[in-house]
């Protein structure tokens, strides 16, 4: 059957073994089974393995240098421990490695065995979906991310890159808009033109002119040969005027011109050029407000926003936390070549629960590239997060004044907002991450005041 859901089983007992394969081969699961470590890390490279049930001691290692192994090959695999004689600090232990679950041999069931089976095979196969429909959108929009506002962003890219509409790029720093006119670049029919990209605020006003129009030799101190300007390197192509709030009120009615006419003209020249180009602006800031001011022509606004993206910041967008914050771990990895480390479970709800407000993606991406240079361990958890930066951990933030059980309260509630969050306010997504009733959840959610948003669309 395709598809099939492959367990490895890992321990030192047969009779163990044979009472696992029993019970998930009844309900369709393919299983492999092994009793030394050695065995077991066989089977693992020759089948695609799902999940692993994996014993605490083994004849011939560690089950943690076990652990160490297969995720090596795959930082991602689910790993369920079990151990005869279960300890607080043999679970302790193996929670901070990063294993799902800890169980004691003697308590198991074969209802607590297909019950654990489907809840984290259910979690793994809801992941990899997740990960593929990705690697889709990330194949044709160059962007990593399947929450309902970025999906939006790529349905209004369909929509607009078939023109020649200008477009303007409102966001966050951070927030992709450089992402953004490039997929609408590559989409449009100038995709095999030129995409020219010129940041406005890092270029002196009094050279900015000569960067997007060109210049004559000699028109000013050290022209020294003839240059052609971004406009016409950008001609029947794209160009991506970033940061336009920053552009003086001089060049702006230049590039007004070239809007409304589709001409340029040359610093030091008297001849006007025709340049087919296709203009896309960004900018972070609130260019209404700056018309206010006078320091932005309401005429190039109206030029410019034939077609507005409202690009969201990444707190609106927490569904695609996990998934970017994976990305750029094997990205940069793979960039230093140093082996792939996992995230642990604690280390991911820390990453949902804040709201990277300084610079979005872009903020995220840096904290990820330093815990891949800085970091030797292969399990990403919540110190490696304190390490690299300075980190409010949830319980850091609970306020001092609390008793014991209004501080247990307090995480709870917060908690259960911010997996609600990461899951686009799905009840019953969220209730099954979360491993309790749906009619549990509702519970909780009533008793601490936690309401969807009013645009969230969810079951």
């Amino acid at each position: 059957m395709k598809n099939k859901p492959q367990i490895l089983i890992i321990d030192d007992e047969k009779k163990l073994l044979d009472n696992f394969e029993g019970i998930l081969n009844t309900k369709g699961y393919l299983t492999y089974t092994a009793l030394t470590g050695g065995e077991a890390l066989e089977l693992a490279e020759k089948h695609p393995i799902d999940l692993v049930f994996l014993d605490y001691h083994l004849p011939d290692m560690t089950g943690t240098a076990v652990l160490e192994r297969l995720w090596g090959k795959n930082p991602l695999l689910p790993v369920i421990m079990i151990s005869e004689r279960a300890t607080v600090e043999k679970a302790v232990k193996a929670t901070r490695a990063g294993v799902l679950d800890f169980l004691e041999k003697d308590k198991l069931t074969a209802k607590s065995i297909l019950n654990i089976t489907e809840k984290y095979l259910s979690d793994r196969f809801s992941r990899a979906e997740k990960a593929n429909l990705s690697e889709t959108y990330f194949q044709t929009y160059g962007m990593i991310g399947i929450s309902g506002a970025i999906r939006r962003i790529y349905d209004m890219i369909d929509k607009v890159a078939p023109t020649n509409a200008s477009v303007l790029l409102l966001g966050e720093s951070g927030t992709g808009k450089e992402l953004v006119a490039s997929a609408i670049h590559r989409q449009s029919p100038r995709k095999a033109q030129p995409f020219i990209k010129i940041n406005c605020a890092s270029i002196p006003h009094d050279l900015i002119e000569s960067e997007l129009f060109g210049h004559e030799k000699g028109s000013f101190t050290h022209a020294y040969s003839q240059q052609k300007g971004k406009f016409a390197l950008a001609h029947n192509g794209t160009i991506l005027l970033d940061e336009i709030g920053d552009m003086d009120i001089t060049t702006q009615s230049k590039v007004l011109r070239v809007l409304q006419n589709g001409e340029i003209t040359p610093v030091g020249s008297e001849k006007n050029f025709c340049v087919n180009v296709r203009v896309i602006a960004a900018t972070n800031q609130n260019l209404k407000e700056k018309i206010k001011t006078k320091t932005f022509r309401k005429d190039l606004l109206y030029r410019l926003n034939v077609v507005t993206f409202d690009l969201p910041p990444l707190r609106e967008r927490k569904e695609d936390i996990p998934l970017l914050a994976n990305h750029f771990l094997q990205h940069y990895c793979e960039q230093y070549n140093r082996p792939l480390k996992r995230f642990t479970s604690r280390a991911r709800e820390i990453l949902l629960s804040l709201d990277w407000t300084d610079n979005n993606v872009r903020e995220l991406e840096h904290v990820i590239e330093k815990i891949v240079i800085l970091l030797d361990d292969k399990q990403v958890d919540l110190a490696a997060l304190q390490k690299v930066f300075d980190l409010q951990t949830l319980e850091a933030q609970i306020p001092p004044e609390l008793t014991l059980r209004e501080a247990r309260e307090w995480f709870e509630k917060d908690f259960i907002k911010n997996r609600l969050v990461a899951n686009n306010w799905n009840v019953a997504a969220t209730a099954t991450s979360m491993g309790i009733e749906r009619t549990n959840l509702h519970r909780k959610m009533n008793q601490y005041g936690i309401q969807r948003p009013i645009k969230a669309n969810t079951p």
